[in-house]
This record gives C-alpha cells, sequence and structure tokens, in this order.
C-alpha cells in the first residue's frame, strides 16, 4: 500500500501481487500486455514520459477503439501507425471512427493518456490453484500435489471471504490424464466441507486435502499418469450478517510461505 501514493507519477501501473486491486482493470494496459511488457510476474511499469514514445512505432490498431473497419479506412489516407494516428485532425477522426466521443478517445489514447474511471469486476464465480507436470502416476504423488494445492486454496477462499462476504457451497477437483486434449479434464464435486471454514489455518488446509484426495482416489483406477490437478472453490453464497465469522478470520495468522498456484 506504500506505492498508492507514488501511482500517480506513472502513466500506468498494474501488479497482481496486491499492488492494485486485482478486480480491477484499465483498458490501455492490454496494449501494454500485448507488447510483452506483462513480464516479469504479470507486472508492469511504464513511467509517464515513456508512454507515448513507446506507443508511437506501434500499428494504429494496437490502440482501443480503433477495429478493423477504422483500421481500414485510416490506412486509406496513409495512417497506419500511432504515431501517424496523432496528426489526424478531430473532423476527419471523427468521420473515420464513427464518433465525436470515440474520436476523443482514440486521440488521447495515441499520446499515452487514459482518463476513463476504472471499473471493478465482479467476483469471480470460482476460485481455483492447479499444477501441471509431465507425469504423476502414483498416490503417492498426488498426495503431494495436493498437500501443496490445498492450503493455497484455503487462504484464497478466506481472502475472498472478507472481500465479497460470500463463502463457498461446493468443492470440485479437476483432473487431467495423459493423452487428453489440452482443453478437456474430468471432474467430481461434493460440498464444501464445514472444517474447511474457519479460522484455524491447518485445519482448513487438512480438511480441504483430505476430502480433495478422497474424492481423487475414488475416481482413479490404477494405472493412471495425471499432468494435471486442480482444487476448485465453487457456487459461492453471500452472508451478509455473519461478522462475527468474518472478524474471526480476518484476524488468523495465514503461513506466508504457502507457494502460489496459477
Amino acid at each position: 500500500m506504500i506505492c498508492v501514493s507514488r501511482v500517480f507519477f506513472f502513466f500506468f501501473f498494474q501488479a497482481e501481487d496486491g499492488i492494485r486491486d486485482a478486480q480491477e482493470s484499465r483498458g490501455l494496459g492490454d496494449v501494454y500486455k500485448r507488447q510483452g511488457l506483462h513480464k516479469p510476474d504479470m507486472q508492469t511499469i511504464l513511467a509517464e514520459s515513456q508512454a507515448a514514445e513507446f506507443l508511437a512505432p506501434l500499428p494504429a490498431r494496437a490502440i482501443p477503439g480503433v477495429g478493423h473497419g477504422a483500421e481500414a479506412a485510416l490506412g486509406q489516407i496513409m495512417v497506419h501507425t500511432v504515431m501517424d494516428l496523432r496528426g489526424v485532425d478531430h473532423k476527419r477522426l471523427t468521420e473515420l471512427v464513427g464518433g465525436a466521443e470515440k474520436a476523443r478517445w482514440i486521440a488521447q489514447a495515441a499520446w499515452g493518456r487514459d482518463d476513463r474511471a476504472v471499473i471493478p469486476k465482479a467476483p469471480s464465480k470460482a476460485i481455483s490453484v492447479e499444477d501441471s507436470f509431465m507425469a504423476c502416476s502414483s498416490l503417492a504423488a498426488v498426495q503431494r500435489v495436493i498437500g501443496v494445492l490445498a492450503p493455497d486454496l484455503a487462504h484464497r477462499v478466506t481472502q475472498d471471504a472478507l472481500q465479497n462476504s460470500r463463502l463457498p457451497t461446493r468443492l470440485l477437483i479437476q483432473w487431467r490424464m495423459a493423452g487428453m486434449g489440452y482443453p478437456t479434464r474430468r471432474s467430481s464435486s461434493i460440498p464444501y466441507p464445514p472444517d474447511a471454514l474457519g479460522e484455524q489455518p491447518e485445519r482448513m488446509s487438512g480438511s480441504l486435502e483430505r476430502a480433495a484426495l478422497k474424492m481423487l482416489t475414488r475416481e482413479l483406477m490404477p494405472p493412471f499418469n495425471l499432468t494435471l490437478i486442480a482444487i476448485v472453490a465453487t457456487s459461492f453464497k453471500r452472508h451478509q450478517n455473519d461478522l462475527q465469522f468474518y472478524g474471526t478470520i480476518a484476524s488468523a495468522p495465514f503461513n506466508q510461505t504457502v507457494r502460489s498456484q496459477g
């Protein structure tokens, strides 16, 4: 949170480690991501003084609001890059992109200015942690993977409960067998274990680990070879009045050395 006072000195600052709210986004950030500035660790830092220079050589299509039709129309007047776009007067740009307000936004964005309000997104419908690997062919190996994933999921569910006043009602486990297509997953679900909600991190993690392991071992028939395991908390219900519960978990110490997944 110390960095908040410094955000105003940057044109854009995004980090998925908590510097900026993970539920928020800003339009021009997508431009920087597409150009590879989101690495390492999904972080983007661009000083205000560098914004215009960075954008100048990019295709005009890189600016949000310049679609395929506008790109073709701009090409007819030899406007191909963001630098070219800056030289188009407002009246002409309005005709080409189909609206004065849209033209105003594109003209500002071409110089690296984005004055739109940050709009929070709705909470995600599911919270998941997963790991993928070349091979996982024994129950002992499965248990080791779940032993890493479960504490992470417990931590994320707790943080989500504090932020969004809701709790999961279903626990889903997903897995992929060697040889299955990349997007293909098998799954099984049960009611979310009551012991996996509360103020004791070890108890929560242990409950999740036992439930997930029991589900998966019930589904697997040796010999097997897994390449992915995911544990998912889903089917959330909001709890507005259980202030004592949220106050309790807010004060619970969590192991900060848990390895983050996905």
